[in-house]
């Protein structure tokens, strides 16, 4: 577009105006037009919009932290319990066990010694990348995108303008009888300068910021496509205070994330400034003599279509004759006549006082002249005065302009600060109130498991009692039995041994002593048996007596081990209560702090933006200053 116009411009030059120039209207009309009041004003207004480069400083720092988080990250095993019917369970594992133990109304029954549950608790073990760090990255990713996106739409939507050049030309003058008024005015507007991701068109520092917001946002859509941040999407967001554990206050790409976060929570600006300038202009010669042909042509067409010609005749060329006065000395006119002496005097007399007219004639010209250009150049200094006053006037009205969108989008973003902080803590005391539910379920979920078993318990008890009591029943009864029966051998033993010696003592008499030896040893051998029987009988009793006695002892070392679990449970459970409590107080003593620090980090801000406006305070006194010496040196030149 530029190289369309500086052609035809030339063409104009080259073409249209030299000829012009060889032809008598033209001279004449521009020695009119020149030799009238003329009045010119060249006006320049610029809208410029500039990024903050400390947010994208800050983003681009902790780029290459993230990249480091996003390639490496952090994960562990996710265990998910379930309480399952037994037919639906695929794997038993010690956890299973111990959670039947500590839950005996999952039993159906027990049947010598086997347990069959009716419900057991499965575990399903899977890797999962929701660590509260990770999940830490999730939600800062989301919050830079947003920080970044609501700054862009306000750049796009705010702050409105336009760039202006203007031209203003008026000349007066008279040709004879006819007066030639003639008001050129040519005025460009362009928009100011808005935003194209795709076709950035400004001088290279801009670019260069731009550019550099275009490579963050690249760079956050490649992160939030990333297998983690997939992994991670509707997780459940962390909320601040952000929790101080071991991996972000060591981890030193973590750091740089937390102290990212820190940023984005404190940063209360815009984003960026919008500049107008604005500064009139004496244009050059070569642009008012442009002017001065473009109004002889308009003459010449206005002349052509209305038919009237009242300029003098301009034919052929002209000349401005200007006539001198051929004046001689005193001396010359004595040497030519000869004449009295009074007559003499009367004509010196007479020349002097001519010669004092015409000087008197002079000097009173030449003062009207400089009082004119004074005046003229007096008139000329009070418009550009005046263009500067009003160019003041519009730069402070710009200013107030931006100073009150300034102050509206930092009460909108305190105004959604102050919502969002209402919605955390109504998450928090909804959270409170959950977790104050859930501790009251548990513990009526306790209290009836201990009411339970303590039921269990005492049955199991009796049922151990009457199993003992028909035991003792049952070994009386074959005790007595076992008695009578050897009661019985033994009373039919005697009875055949003196049946036996009576039948020897009748049939063997004569072989008494050697019958009375047999016998003898037949009653020591009877004796020994008998001995050996009853000792039998004893070490039988003694063992059952002793399996007894290992039973009663088994199932008081598994009472105590009982009573052992159910302590180890309440102490784990008031340690529990305890590390709740101390966590409790940990999150208030954070809180506390991060309320400390933000309140620290808002003085500092209105500390910083005080010192702001004392600086432009300072910088709008001295650019005052310097245009007043600006004016003082103009008004001496």
């Amino acid at each position: 577009m530029n190289q369309d116009f500086e052609t035809f411009y030339d063409i104009y030059k080259d073409y249209f105006i030299s000829l012009m120039k060889n032809e008598d209207f033209y001279q004449h009309f521009i020695n009119m037009a020149q030799g009238g009041k003329s009045e010119v004003s060249f006006m320049h207004r610029f809208v410029n919009k500039q990024i903050d480069v400390a947010w994208v400083e800050a983003i681009e720092e902790c780029i290459i932290p993230l990249d480091t988080i996003i390639r490496n990250p952090r994960r562990f095993i996710a265990q998910e319990e379930e309480i399952i019917p037994i037919e639906l369970a695929r794997k038993i594992t010690t956890d299973s066990i111990k959670h039947l133990a500590q839950h005996t109304n999952m039993i159906a029954k027990v049947e010598d010694g086997n347990v069959t549950p009716n419900r057991i608790l499965n575990i399903f073990k899977e890797e999962s990348f929701e660590t509260y760090e990770n999940r830490f990255i999730y939600t800062l990713l989301l919050n830079i995108q947003y920080f970044i996106d609501k700054r862009l739409g306000a750049m796009k939507s705010g702050a409105t303008g336009e760039n202006v050049s203007s031209i203003c030309f008026k000349d007066e003058f008279s040709n004879g009888k006819e007066k030639v008024r003639y008001s050129f005015e040519l005025s460009t507007v362009s928009p100011a300068f808005k935003m194209n991701l795709s076709d950035i068109h400004m001088d290279t520092s801009k670019m260069d910021l731009f550019e550099r917001v275009e490579r963050i946002r690249k760079i956050l859509f490649d992160f939030q496509n990333s297998a983690l941040m997939k992994s991670l999407s509707g997780c459940a967001l962390v909320r601040p205070p952000i929790m101080r554990t071991n991996v972000l206050q060591k981890d030193p790409n973590f750091k740089k994330a937390k102290e990212l976060w820190d940023f984005i929570d404190t940063y209360r600006g815009a984003g960026f400034n919008i500049e107008v300038t604005e500064r009139d202009e004496i244009p050059d010669q070569g642009y008012i003599d442009d002017i001065y042909d473009i109004m002889a042509v308009n003459y010449a067409l206005l002349k052509h279509h209305t038919g009237d010609d009242s300029m003098d005749d301009y034919t052929g060329k002209k000349r401005v004759i200007s006539p001198k006065l051929m004046e001689r000395t005193f001396r010359e006119m004595l040497d030519n006549v000869t004449l009295d002496v009074d007559v003499v005097k009367t004509i010196f007399i007479n020349e002097y006082n001519r010669a004092e007219k015409r000087l008197k004639s002079k000097e009173k010209k030449l003062v009207s002249a400089i009082d004119f250009a004074i005046s003229t150049e007096t008139k000329r200094r009070g418009k550009v005065v005046a263009a500067r006053e009003a160019a003041k006037a519009e730069a402070k009205r710009l200013e107030m302009l931006r100073i009150a969108e300034e102050r509206a989008a930092a009460e909108k973003l305190r105004l959604e600060e102050k919502e969002r902080k209402a919605q955390e803590r109504a998450a928090r005391a909804e959270e409170k109130a959950r977790l104050e539910k859930e501790k009251e379920k548990q513990k009526k979920q306790q209290q009836r498991e201990r009411e339970l078993l303590k039921k269990r318990l005492e049955r199991e008890k009796q049922k151990e009692k009457e199993r003992k009591q028909k035991e003792r029943d049952k070994k009386k009864a074959q005790e007595q039995k076992a008695l009578m029966l050897e009661k019985d051998r033994k009373e039919k033993e005697r009875a055949k041994a003196k049946a036996l010696k009576e039948k020897q003592l009748a049939a063997e008499k004569a072989q008494k002593e050697k019958d009375a030896a047999k016998a003898k040893a037949l009653r020591e051998r009877e004796a020994a048996k008998l001995l050996k029987e009853r000792e039998a009988a004893k070490a039988k009793a003694l063992k059952k007596k002793e399996a007894e006695a290992e039973k009663l002892r088994k199932e008081k070392e598994l009472q105590l081990e009982r009573d052992r679990k159910a302590k180890e449970r309440a102490k784990a459970k008031a340690l529990k209560e305890k590390e709740l409590e101390k966590e409790k107080l940990r999150r208030q003593k954070v809180a506390e702090a991060e309320k400390a620090r933000r309140q620290k980090a808002t003085e500092a801000e209105k500390a910083r933006r005080l010192k702001a406006k004392e600086a432009e305070k300072l910088r709008m006194k001295k650019q005052k200053e310097r245009e007043q010496e600006k004016a003082k040196k103009t008004k001496k030149d």
